[in-house]
């Protein structure tokens, strides 16, 4: 009867049990890292729910302590793992208890290899091991299976017996270590011998065979690789206030506020002007208008207000008159003999200067397939022929000499764009030459906002095919292709900084990966040139450009920094010099080049003008902030002082002064003779020239040791800008910006003939500058292409180290030398 009673169930202890059967405890807990150090709940998921939906990083590389196994359980497998194993190291295939393991990570984790004679006894071990179960848990290293060379070693170990390929085959190390036992496996002693055969042996495997010596190579080079970097991501990522980062960038920060510059003004001059229709044009601070903002700002300081600083229109562009939304008429193509001279005037203006078209290809493949059957041309070779057309038509517009019956500029224009709508955006290369003659049209008509987006389209289309990776332009098979695409980039590449720069915009193109700029000059010469040297001086130029502009770019980058730093700046001025010297001596001022220039004799006359105004305008724009500033705090000793020793920004001043000097001296003598129509570079330099002489002029003005001489030679090159400018009626930005100079020259003429006060220099920064002023007067009466060519390779001395302390001794330009 007693045996049918139902066996009363023992009272639920209170609370969930704590111990479990060992083969039925599991992890309790799973949790990422992120969420355990925040204590936040976890799915245990990868990635878990919460880094999923904040799109963070997600790991598990801590081992959660309450995953452990029993120290119960860990001695109860010790056991039965010994019994598994002979003296000899062999394992004992007879063993039923190996039936509970199901796979080598669980036999090997779970087991205390014994250790040979001249190990550790067994006092040592156990408290080896209490050491092991109490002391920090190493992270878990993932499994060498995937790895990359997982699969090389895959193959490897396929031809190894099972019970090495269980066991591990290298000395010391396993294929998978658990965290439990990970210092349990390294005491392994692996100068082992083996009883029998006197062989050096682990578990029964020969330890100096070739082949478990390559094994044991790539496994201990994987794991210990693997372990560092587990152990680095560990570290990393567990320190969430990142006080190491934190510190070394705090460091980094103070070490920089230590070093002394200018601050750049956070954007205080920067324009935003109005078209007549409203629309919005932004100038930055690099740009020319820019810094007749600050010089009207310091007029209206210093004089009071005068037509130069209160002109009513100075909120508005008055250069972008030309509307292009009119009904687009398709337009013929000009007779045979019109056609050349426009062609003519675009090869001048633009081609010799600005690579576009390789002319003698243009002329074959497109000039004269269109005017074979211009009705079945293809409408992309007439889309080109169009806007050369439009670009010559404008050329024409603006020379009172040449009379042709075309129809206006704007129409064939309009019809290269009509064509241009019509077909696909293939992403030719076409489609960006394209655009690249929309750049010059709608420069040449002063629209330099709508200029710049067509140059941007130009250089994307230009960068989707590669044209800016020496490795795509290698695999060209044509070499007249090769070429034309990487001199069609270089021109990219030039435009870009220049536009960039004089605007004041971003720099559309990086540097760092355009690395086809040093392709041999040599290779770039076709065989079928008409005129080999002048076009192998043209590459040689057209080179020169692009070297200017890397310097020129970097320059801006540090005036566009929130603290212009002068050991930079130095560095900087270094490499203009540096340039400048390793010129070819095709390209070096010379008495030869001026007669070239004065006379415009050759077609690379402005090209060589333009080579050399690249350097003189980086040299500007690297000293304008210092020219500024110290000009500033001599008409207004009570601005705020930025530099400890202001007396060593007055070589910079100096450069600064030369620069804009020598600058209009260039151009002056190019404009003597000179039929040129595209002038957007010969407007940009002269104005900014003459702005920063207008710095230096009132300066001067104000100072009660005024040199008469000298602002009388300052006078005589302000007006010379201003005749530069008056060359080019045509150009409506020209006519205003001298319109600028006019009126901060009355404004200067009416304080000089009625001084109000005198304000003089503050102790600071005054300075001997007899001798400087000697010199500028000296070169406004001697030859200046000599006083152009010192100063671009000596305005740095030679042995200057830019480590030193004393960098700002290398602008010493008081020295007869110069």
């Amino acid at each position: 009867m007693t045996e049918n009673l139902p066996i009363p169930t023992p009272p639920r202890p209170k609370g969930r049990p704590r111990v479990l059967p060992p083969p039925k405890r599991t992890k309790v807990s799973r949790a990422c890292d992120l969420c355990k150090h925040h204590k936040r709940k976890c799915n245990g998921d990868q990635p878990c729910f919460f880094c999923k939906d904040k799109s963070l990083n997600c790991t598990y590389l801590k081992v959660d302590g309450r995953s452990k196994k029993s120290k119960t359980y860990q001695d109860q497998t010790r056991q039965n793992s010994a019994s598994d194993i002979s003296p000899y190291g062999d394992i004992n295939s007879t063993n039923n208890n190996s039936s509970s393991h199901t796979s080598a990570r669980n036999s090997i984790s779970n087991s205390s290899l014994p250790l040979p004679n001249g190990g550790l006894n067994g006092q040592e071990q156990q408290q080896h091991e209490e050491d092991d179960d109490d002391g920090e848990i190493e992270p878990e290293i993932p499994s060498l299976t995937n790895s990359p060379t997982s699969s090389r070693r895959a193959s490897t170990l396929s031809n190894v017996p099972n019970t090495v390929s269980s066991m591990g085959s290298s000395v010391g190390t396993v294929p998978t270590i658990n965290n439990n036992n990970v210092n349990n496996v390294n005491n392994i002693n692996t100068n082992g011998i083996n009883p029998i055969n006197g062989i050096n042996t682990i578990n029964g495997i020969d330890v100096n065979s070739p082949y478990n010596n390559s094994i044991d190579q790539q496994s201990s080079t994987a794991q210990l690789s693997l372990s560092t970097i587990c152990k680095s991501l560990q570290t990393a990522l567990s320190n969430d206030d990142n006080s190491n980062v934190i510190s070394f960038f705090k460091k980094k920060k103070a070490q920089e506020s230590q070093e002394e510059g200018l601050s750049n003004l956070n954007g205080q001059h920067t324009r935003l002007l109005s078209t007549h229709n409203g629309d919005k044009r932004f100038f930055g601070e690099s740009s020319a208008l820019s810094l007749l903002s600050e010089c009207r700002a310091l007029f209206l300081d210093i004089l009071g207000p005068s037509t130069f600083t209160n002109d009513p229109a100075q909120h508005f562009i008055h250069d972008e008159s030309v509307d292009f939304t009119k009904n687009v008429v398709a337009t013929q193509l000009p007779l045979r003999k019109d056609a050349l001279i426009l062609i003519d005037l675009f090869k001048t203006n633009i081609n010799d200067t600005f690579y576009v078209f390789n002319m003698n290809y243009f002329m074959t493949n497109i000039f004269e397939d269109c005017y074979r059957n211009p009705v079945l041309a293809d409408s992309k070779k007439l889309c080109l022929l169009n806007f050369v057309f439009a670009i010559g038509t404008l050329f024409v517009e603006y020379s009172s000499e040449i009379i042709l019956d075309l129809p206006p500029s704007h129409a064939f224009m309009e019809t290269g764009e009509q064509l241009m709508r019509n077909n696909i955006y293939d992403g030719k290369l076409w489609m960006a030459e394209a655009n690249f003659l929309k750049y010059f049209y709608y420069q040449a008509c002063c629209n330099r906002s709508s200029s710049w987006i067509c140059l941007g389209t130009a250089i994307r289309l230009g960068q989707a095919l590669g044209l800016h990776r020496r490795v795509i332009n290698d695999r060209i098979d044509s070499k007249e292709i090769s070429v034309h695409r990487r001199r069609f980039w270089r021109s990219l590449y030039v435009c870009d900084c220049v536009s960039s720069v004089n605007l004041g915009r971003p720099l559309m193109i990086a540097t760092y990966d355009y690395d086809d700029i040093n392709f041999p000059l040599d290779q770039l010469l076709l065989p079928d040139e008409k005129d080999q040297e002048t076009e192998r001086v043209r590459i040689m130029a057209q080179n020169a450009t692009s070297d200017s502009a890397v310097i020129n770019r970097s320059i801006i980058e540090n005036s566009f920094r929130s603290q212009i730093n002068l050991k930079d700046t130095n560095s900087l001025s270094l490499q203009l010099k540096l340039w400048s010297i390793e010129l070819p001596p095709e390209l070096q001022l010379s008495k030869a080049m001026e007669e070239d220039i004065i006379q415009n004799k050759s077609p690379n006359s402005y090209l060589l003008v333009f080579v050399h105004i690249g350097q003189l305008y980086g040299i500007m724009a690297l000293t304008r902030p210092f020219l500024v500033y110290v000009a500033i705090r001599k008409l207004k000793p009570s601005t705020k002082k930025e530099v400890g020793n202001e007396k060593q920004l007055m070589p910079f001043c100096k450069a600064a002064i030369k620069a804009a000097f020598l600058t209009i001296k260039l151009i002056r003598h190019f404009c003597v003779n000179t039929n040129r129509k595209e002038v957007f570079t010969i407007q940009s330099a002269t104005f900014f020239a003459a702005i920063l002489l207008g710095f230096t002029l009132l300066e001067q003005s104000k100072s009660k040791k005024a040199d008469h001489h000298y602002m009388s030679v300052i006078k005589e090159s302000i007006q010379d800008a201003i005749q530069i400018l008056n060359t080019f009626p045509f150009n409506a930005t020209c006519n205003r910006w001298s319109q600028h100079l006019t009126y901060m020259m009355d404004s200067l003429n009416m304080s000089i003939n009625n001084p109000n006060s005198d304000t003089s220099p503050t102790s600071s920064i005054t300075s001997d500058t007899q001798n400087f002023n000697d010199d500028l007067i000296r070169w406004n009466q001697e030859n200046a292409f000599d006083q152009l060519l010192n100063f671009q390779q000596y305005f740095v001395p030679n042995d200057i180290d830019i480590l030193n302390n004393n960098y700002l001794d290398a602008f010493n330009y008081m020295n007869t030398r110069f």
